[in-house]
């Protein structure tokens, strides 16, 4: 063997590449173990695992890279990860150290953010390091869609055949939460939790689309039908909008705007065009009614949904404070714990809470952040809410540095849509298809995520997809500029199918 063809089996076998394979079953591992009998590891959830993963995934890089490299030199992205390290080590200090005593008495909670960013980067890092190509990226996605799988059967026999499954609390009812109307909806006994459920199917729906354009089999379509039942019966109203939302978008932008036809035929009228417009629409127009007449039966009264519209407002008030306070960051999960401490000062809230309509629902619900006390001397005396957007989370978290990235990222989802117009217009249909369904599995489940903070564990996902839509980018621009070279610098279009095969 080459020293060549030694170096890219090397390269093919990396056991980092192959761990990374394996982190979409912590998918699975239940985020509230008092729902799950059946799980072993009572005091052992996802979190653990994820450190667990991410630690071995470091101890690799680092081995790995030893190993291949005769000298080493930082990288843009090892440097950032320093410097979170060592934001991460500052803001553990000041809690240990007392400089922000009221977090003392929360314990180990104040930790429970690290693992997730920790995993993050390090999925980022053993990518980037590998140099991952579509197989290797194809593979995640597998592992993805078994899991997708396994909520779609479960979901399919508890909520939509009424079977109960022995041993696996997989429906869940807010008459546990005090509610009186008894709504129930789909958790999942494995997973136990509604927000990560919903956005991970999301993901999946569009990853299974994603599998179908580009290999043309058919179970891709089930995976796709399974995801999207079980997003309707997790009856999570965000991911279902979102969903709904994105789906026009792709019809329009694939089949109607961009349809083969109408390239080949500019401004001729054309039966086949029109039917299948008509035919595009339609099918849109099904999912959108089936989705409302599924979810008929979700609705709360004018009183309870302007409440919890007003609670969210509150909220990003409160957050807001933190960041202006706060604007090199709190450090990895404190954003949020910093929102019920006596060391963040109330700026504006208190005057907000007295003022209408807050002061209404202040004095009518008790139970969310409009009812608890902002300046706890020691915060989890009183209790504590999320704060329910992604984003806003981070930005507390990272300050500064976040806004620069978040508004770097939003900046980038656009431009990804920017390309995909570009893909359609150029005649690369199928190449179209297949890159707006990465772009909208990322840029549908960001979006679904400002009105949680539950699933900001596993934003993991989120990075593996932006590498992703940059790796196939690159790729496209690489067969370009080599096509130009090879015609002498005369630039010559690839055919679609050569232009995939060579990505």
């Amino acid at each position: 063997m080459t020293n060549k063809a030694r170096n890219t089996s090397e390269k093919n076998n990396y056991l980092s590449t192959k761990i990374i394979y394996f982190l979409p079953f912590i998918l699975l591992i239940p985020q509230q173990a008092a729902m799950a009998p059946w799980w072993p590891l009572r005091s052992s959830g996802p979190i653990i695992f994820m450190f667990f993963a991410a630690s071995v995934l470091l101890f690799l890089y680092v081995y790995e890279i030893i190993r291949d490299s005769k000298t080493i030199k930082l990288t843009l992205s090892q440097k950032i990860f320093f410097l979170w390290l060592l934001h991460t080590f500052i803001s553990w200090a000041l809690v240990i150290v007392g400089l922000r005593p009221s977090l003392e008495s929360v314990g180990a909670r104040v930790y429970t953010a690290i693992p997730p960013y920790f995993l993050a980067f390090m999925v980022f890092l053993v990518i980037e390091k590998n140099n991952w190509k579509i197989k290797e990226y194809e593979n995640l996605i597998k592992g993805l869609l078994i899991v997708s799988a396994i909520w779609s059967l479960e979901s399919f026999i508890t909520w939509y055949l009424n079977i109960k499954i022995p041993g696996l609390y997989s429906i869940y009812s807010d008459k546990y939460a005090g509610a009186i109307n008894g709504q129930e909806w789909f958790s999942s006994g494995f997973t136990g939790s509604l927000h990560t459920i919903s956005k991970a199917s999301l993901i999946a729906f569009w990853l299974s689309l994603y599998m179908f354009f580009s290999h043309k089999k058919l179970i891709y379509l089930l995976f796709a039908s399974g995801a999207f039942l079980t997003i309707i019966s997790n009856l999570n109203r965000a991911s279902s909008a979102v969903l709904v939302a994105s789906l026009l978008f792709f019809v329009y932008m694939a089949f109607i705007r961009y349809s083969e036809g109408r390239t080949r035929r500019q401004h001729s009228f054309s039966i086949s065009r029109v039917f299948k417009s008509v035919l595009g629409m339609l099918a849109v127009v099904l999912v959108v009614g089936g989705s409302i007449f599924i979810n008929a039966s979700f609705k709360g009264s004018l009183l309870s949904d302007s409440h919890g519209l007003f609670e969210r407002a509150y909220q990003y008030a409160r957050a807001g404070e933190i960041i202006i306070q706060y604007p090199y960051g709190t450090g990895a999960g404190q954003g949020f714990l910093l929102c019920y401490s006596e060391d963040a000062t109330q700026i504006y809230t208190e005057d907000l809470r007295n003022a209408e309509p807050f002061a209404t629902f202040s004095k009518f619900y008790q139970s969310g952040i409009l009812g608890a006390d902002l300046q706890q001397k020691n915060v989890g005396e009183d209790n504590i809410y999320s704060i329910h957007n992604f984003t806003l989370n981070i930005l507390m978290d990272y300050g500064i540095v976040a806004w620069i990235i978040v508004i770097a990222y939003i900046l980038s989802l656009f431009k990804l849509l920017k390309f995909s117009r570009f893909l359609f217009r150029s005649k690369y249909h199928n190449l179209g298809k297949i890159f707006l369904c990465i772009t909208l599995a990322q840029g549908s489940a960001f979006v679904a995520m400002q009105a949680t903070y539950k699933f900001f564990a596993w934003m993991w996902i989120l990075v593996f997809l932006f590498l992703f839509t940059k790796h196939i980018i690159a790729s496209s621009i690489k067969v370009q500029k080599r096509q130009v070279e090879s015609n002498g610098g005369v630039l010559i279009p690839v055919k679609e199918e050569n232009l995939l095969t060579q990505i």
